[in-house]
């Protein structure tokens, strides 16, 4: 990129020197006019370089200015982006979103200047202030009020102030970015240009976005023509590329340092061989014709003749072309069914030319041509028939047994000869199916030879006889059999013979052997009987007693499995057969018992204690053994192990009695049966009421205990059994009112039980009397109440009105009542017991209740010198009312004895209004109602520091005050409230050098106070100073040098040891005398 560039000025002056100074030139746009599309974003670009510090807070931006033509400005948002990105919108309305199209006038010719007062806009529609043609024109400044740009983001200025771009640290020298949203369809337009002006001026305002890139490659090798030298290099350009529609990109072909062409393609496939430089080039479209003047041109001087908004890429790429060698041919000969096998992994297989490439030490390749011939095939073919097992000699090697087979042997020219030979056996081979066995019941077998092979057979038996010519034979007699069997194929004759043998094993079966034979078995016993099987029988007979069940197994098996059911002495017996006859019997004897039966025992379920009793079961033949078990509570007095016992059950609560039999095959199951011991009957207690009154007739019952036969009642006198008497139930009728003893007793078989009884109470209905105590009280006390007491009452119930609560005595002849509520009522009571109820007896009694808590209304906030009327509730009961008033309230109406007071308010602060009530029963607590009374805010009086320094947060305070609620501070511009706010202290932050008033007003209930100001000085770092005076001195020459710089207040100077200071050290000016020639030395200032 093409760039003019100037020389840093530092603030030291050198003696013996000449300053240099430059112009400052019109920063406005260089690329302009841009166009502006419907429903896009544009950008202005300036790549500003300032004459002063890089430090907008030093060099600040005051206004920025541009010129659009369009259609319906309403559609248009404008925002400005710093070189640290920083961006706030400069212009904008009330709807900056898709479709916010707004006022529909033309054109705009704007500046944005520093300050708050003319915002463009305060969040509305833009409102035209220009002629026909022009809707905006003039000065104006940031937008403001809740502007948004939901397009692009950019937010509202903090301060709605151009000078919000102006901060410390912020760089002035980079790109600067005027950016214009269109938001809706149908109207387009221009930048048609815009500006930046800065308080320092600028050196440099231009706008260049070439940008030639890196091309990612730095070498490339090939051969001459290869598609491998049409390269590809597009050019990285960072995250901001240049527009295409406005600029270009183009390749420089260089060789020997100089351009041969300029293409926007890198294609070197043409290129003769050699080593060439590839550069990238970004130019600006409208100087694309002064490329067509770059071939020719020596690389080292192409700065002179690139477009003046151009940029070579970072680096070139090297290529080099390489010279691809001469065709080689060469010839060869071939083996039939050989190849030759480049290196390249080509095969020549096939008789003529044959191309293969090898590299070259350049890398390019090298084309051969082979020139093939192959030589024909040679083979040989031998046919043979033998014999099966015989083999064929061939060069001293053996081939055996059916088949093809080949052999290569080297040929005269070397190559290979094939030998093919084809051995052919004779089909000839004897084979015969195993014979059977001669046996009883097959006594002819048959010889089967019929699988052979071959077309002549012949049988011959032991002594060489001919049997027969076919391939079968018959045979009745046991010994030796051979098959000769003979074929003839292409006139060689070959035979096979085979012998085999015959056995005769015809016999009947032998005796039987049992290998297993129990002899003894119980009646229902399952029992195996089995014998060695016998290779003579082809089956058994077996013969079974009645009594047993053959289970399975049995005839024509080895093994018999029977089911005894039967006793006695009983036979199993079997025999082999097969197809000559049966064979000898053999049996085994055996001993079968049956089972015991299922013991019937009898004899006594139930026995009186001490008494013996006998328990027998029926004799069981089968048995060995009688078992009987009784409780252990009892015991066996004769009899264990018969089929009677006689048991002893005294002291024996009973129990179950079990017998089990025993015999030689089982053990019959447990037969058991309960026995109840009859102990003396235990009578329960008696289910009754203990009281009963006059004429009741009751019902008395006890659970029926075990056993028993009969009850025996007692009633007292003056009762009579209606019902009943001997069961466990009896109906009792009370004649007059005496208690006694009601007693029962149960009888069982033996003998009387126990006695039991329930006292029974007999009572007549009770009396009451009238009630004493006092028919007046006062609420919250206690009162003592009664009525005369009752031999005959069971209790007393007492009943107080609502309100009132029965601390003790509820069921006494006295109560105490606390009388809470503050209504009276009938207090009354009534005797009770279980015969019923008395008549009430009722007394009235009046309650007055005590004075409550009072309830005090009225305003609990005041000013000083209001009246104001505070009340209670005026109540029946309540007999007088004392109030206390403090010392700033004066009584105006009401007071002692009435339910209200009208204050008038003589002094301010926190006052306490109090008041309690009586009557005859008390007094009540006495409440207090506070009330503040406030008088006006008092004037404000600032403290603090009245200079501060940008960049610091400071503290002011106005004393606090009781009769104020709220303080309104204001601050002058370039300083911001950052906690604070309301109070009588805030925190400020001062964001900008200048000097202004700081106001604060205090506000409260009872009135506003006046503003109070406070004159406030920002003062920022001093700019660099900028230093005149002479620059040569001689030996005794005074001079006077001088510093110029804003915010500055004291300046430190240094001098060379040439120079003496005569006056002004602190201050911007300086009166020096030369000691001595000066050389080239600096005076310094800061």
């Amino acid at each position: 990129m093409r760039s003019l560039y100037y020389p840093f000025f530092s603030f030291l002056l050198f003696l013996g020197t000449i300053p240099a100074f430059s112009q400052n030139p019109d920063c406005s746009c260089t690329n302009c006019p841009l166009p502006i599309f419907n429903n896009s974003t544009q950008q202005g670009f300036l790549e500003v370089t300032v004459d002063g510090p890089n430090d907008l807070s030093a060099c600040p931006l005051e206004r920025v200015c541009f010129e659009i033509t369009h259609t319906w400005v309403g559609d248009l948002s404008v925002s400005l982006t710093a070189p640290s990105g920083l961006t706030y919108l400069v212009m904008a309305d009330i709807d900056n979103d898709t479709l916010g199209c707004g006022n529909e006038m033309d054109n705009i010719n704007v500046c944005i200047t520093l300050g708050t007062g003319n915002p463009l806009t305060n969040n509305t529609e833009y409102v035209c202030n220009g002629g026909l043609g022009l809707c905006l024109t003039g000065d104006w400044t940031v937008p403001c009020g809740g502007v948004t740009d939901p397009i692009t983001n950019a937010p509202q200025a903090p301060n709605c102030d151009l000078n919000d771009f102006n901060l410390p640290g912020e760089p002035a020298n980079g790109l600067w970015t005027l950016t214009v949203n269109d938001i809706c369809p149908f109207d387009v337009g221009f930048l048609e240009t815009w500006s930046l002006e800065f308080a320092c001026g600028t050196l440099d305002c231009t706008y260049c976005p070439a940008e030639g890139g890196g091309l990612g490659v730095t070498e490339v090798l090939g051969c001459e023509g290869s598609s491998d030298l049409i390269l590809s290099l597009p050019p990285d350009q960072g995250p901001n590329p240049p527009d295409t529609t406005l600029f270009g990109y183009a390749y420089l072909i260089v060789q020997n340092d100089t351009i041969l062409t300029v293409d926007t393609l890198a294609d070197l496939s043409t290129y003769p061989p050699g080593d060439y430089q590839v550069c990238g080039l970004s130019y600006d479209l409208v100087e694309a014709d002064s490329l067509l003047n770059l071939p020719g041109i020596a690389l080292p001087d192409l700065s002179l003749y690139l477009p003046e908004c151009s940029d070579l890429s970072d680096s070139c790429v090297a290529v080099s072309v390489f010279a691809i060698p001469a065709i080689t041919q060469i010839d060869t000969t071939l083996c039939f069914g050989e190849c030759f096998d480049a290196p390249d992994g080509t095969s020549c297989c096939s008789p003529g030319l044959c191309t293969y490439t090898l590299p070259s030490y350049q890398g390019c390749d090298s084309v051969v041509q082979m020139t093939v011939t192959i030589l024909p095939e040679n083979t040989t073919a031998l046919d043979f028939t033998v014999c099966p097992g015989e083999c064929v000699a061939v060069s001293g090697m053996d081939f055996c047994g059916s088949g093809n087979y080949s052999t290569v042997l080297p040929d005269v020219n070397g190559c290979d000869s094939t030998i093919t030979i084809t051995l052919t056996e004779v089909p000839v081979a004897a084979v015969v199916a195993l014979p059977d066995t001669i046996s009883c019941d097959n006594p002819l077998v048959v010889l089967d030879g019929s699988t052979s092979l071959g077309s002549t057979f012949q049988w011959t038996d032991e002594n060489g006889l001919v049997l027969s010519n076919t391939p079968t034979v018959q045979v009745g007699q046991a010994g030796c059999y051979s098959l000769l069997v003979s074929e003839t194929l292409n006139g060689v004759s070959c035979d096979s013979s085979l012998t085999v043998c015959v056995e005769d094993v015809s016999a009947l079966p032998t005796n039987p052997v049992f290998l297993n034979s129990p002899t003894a078995a119980c009646q229902g016993d399952t029992v195996l009987y089995s014998i060695a099987a016998d290779p003579e029988a082809t089956g058994y007979n077996w013969t079974l007693p009645s009594g047993a069940v053959l289970l399975s197994g049995g005839d024509g098996s080895t093994f018999a499995e029977v089911l005894w059911n039967g006793g006695g002495l009983l036979s199993v017996c079997v025999a082999g057969t097969n197809g000559c006859g049966a064979g000898p019997q053999d049996c085994v004897d055996v001993s079968v018992t049956s089972l015991v039966v299922e013991p019937e025992p009898n004899g006594p379920l139930e026995v009186c204690p001490g008494v013996l009793a006998t328990y027998c079961t029926p004799v069981d033949p089968n048995a060995s053994d009688y078992q009987w078990i009784v409780p252990s509570s009892a015991t066996i007095v004769s009899g264990q192990g018969t089929e009677c016992i006689e048991v002893d059950w005294t002291g024996s609560n009973g129990g179950v009695v079990c017998i089990a039999t025993t015999g030689a095959c089982n053990v019959s199951e447990q037969v058991c049966f309960p026995v109840t011991v009859l102990q003396p009957v235990f009578t329960p207690a008696i289910a009754g009421p203990s009281e009963a009154c006059v004429t009741d007739t009751l019902t008395y019952s006890i659970s029926p205990p075990p056993n028993a036969i009969d009850y025996v009642w007692q009633v007292p006198a003056g009762a009579t059994i209606l019902s009943g008497n001997g069961q466990a139930s009896v109906s009792v009728v009370f004649s007059n009112p005496l208690s006694g003893d009601l007693c029962v007793q149960a009888v069982n078989a033996c003998g009387e039980g126990t006695i039991s009884c329930v006292t029974v109470d007999v009572f007549s209905q009770p009396a009451i009397t009238a009630i004493t105590g006092p028919a007046t009280a006062c609420q919250l006390t206690a009162e003592t109440y009664c009525v005369l007491p009752d031999p005959n009452t069971a209790t007393f119930n007492w009943t107080v009105p609502a309100g009132a609560l029965i601390l003790s005595g509820q069921g006494s002849p006295c109560i105490d009542v606390l009388w809470n509520g503050a209504m009276g009522g009938n207090l009354c009571v009534q005797a009770l017991n279980a015969c019923g109820n008395s008549p009430s007896a009722c007394l009235p009694v009046a309650v007055t209740p005590a004075p409550d808590l009072p309830t005090l209304q009225g305003p609990t906030e005041a000013c000083l010198g209001d009246t104001l009327e505070y009340t209670t509730d005026d109540l029946p009961w309540i007999d007088d009312y004392t109030w206390s008033l403090p010392a700033g309230a004066q009584l105006i109406a009401g007071g002692n004895g009435m339910p209200f007071v009208l204050v008038l308010w003589t002094q301010a602060g926190p006052f306490d209004l109090c008041l309690f009530t009586a009557n005859d029963c008390g007094l009540s607590q006495q409440p207090c109602l506070q009330v503040n009374v406030a008088d006006e805010p008092m004037l404000p009086q600032i403290s603090g520091m009245d200079t501060v320094c940008v960049g610091t947060i400071t503290t002011l305070c106005t004393p606090p005050d009781l009769n104020a609620q709220d303080f309104t501070w204001t601050l002058p511009a370039g300083a911001q409230i950052i906690g604070g706010q309301g109070t009588n202290c805030i925190d400020v932050e001062w964001l900008a050098p200048g000097s202004g008033d700081l106001c604060v007003s205090a506000s409260g209930n009872c009135g506003l106070a006046v503003s109070s100001c406070q004159t406030i000085t920002a003062l920022d770092v001093p700019l660099d100073p900028l230093l005149s005076g002479p620059q040569q001195l001689c030996a005794g020459e005074q001079a006077l040098y001088v510093a110029q710089s804003s915010m500055a207040t004291s300046f430190d100077w240094s001098v060379p040891a040439c120079l003496q200071v005569i006056s002004g050290l602190g201050t911007d000016s300086l009166l020096v005398v030369a000691l001595s020639d000066c050389p080239a030395e600096s005076v310094c200032v800061t």
